[in-house]
């Protein structure tokens, strides 16, 4: 189940994610094959004083994985739980490192946020990340659009 803080105003939402993930070396796919994914679900959204809350349920090919991402001040985190594990932190300039894990296996993984972009209005919210990452001795340049559009008319109240 997917939680907010008591009392928080919270919409449901209609999120979108494209990502490319391009290939800098010949680990797996042959270098400069990019691989694309784009992923639409149903999730809830919640705004308040510059900080960002979306979660949101997806399937993949293990299984169902509950995501989430937040935004505090110039720092994006995207976090998933489930079929896919991982926990990517996104500050524009700074390296940052996790273990990616979809079962039974578990990759190191190491970021650099090229650029991080936040644009926010009253119903939307849209983040780009272009990042450079390292995962599994594979080298990586991904770029990730994501955006969580309010269903206005549907508000709900979360709690824990």
């Amino acid at each position: 189940m997917l939680f907010f803080e008591r009392g928080a105003h919270v919409t449901e939402a209609d999120i979108s994610i494209h990502s490319v993930i391009e290939n800098l070396d010949d680990s797996g796919l042959a270098c400069g094959d990019a691989e694309r994914t784009h992923v639409e679900a149903r999730g809830a959204l919640s705004v308040t004083d510059g900080f960002v809350r979306a979660v949101w349920r997806e399937s993949s090919d293990g299984g169902t994985v509950d995501s989430e991402l937040l935004v505090e001040g110039d720092t994006v985190t995207v976090s998933r739980r489930g079929a896919i594990e991982s926990t990517l932190v996104f500050k524009e300039g700074h390296t940052a490192s996790s273990v990616y894990r979809i079962s039974p296996y578990s990759f190191d993984s190491h970021l650099t946020a090229r650029r991080v972009r936040v644009a926010l209005n009253d119903s939307c919210v849209g983040v780009t990340v272009i990042y450079d990452m390292e995962i599994g001795g594979a080298r990586k340049l991904v770029k990730m659009k994501f955006k969580a559009e309010s269903c206005e008319s549907s508000e709900v109240e979360y709690g824990a």
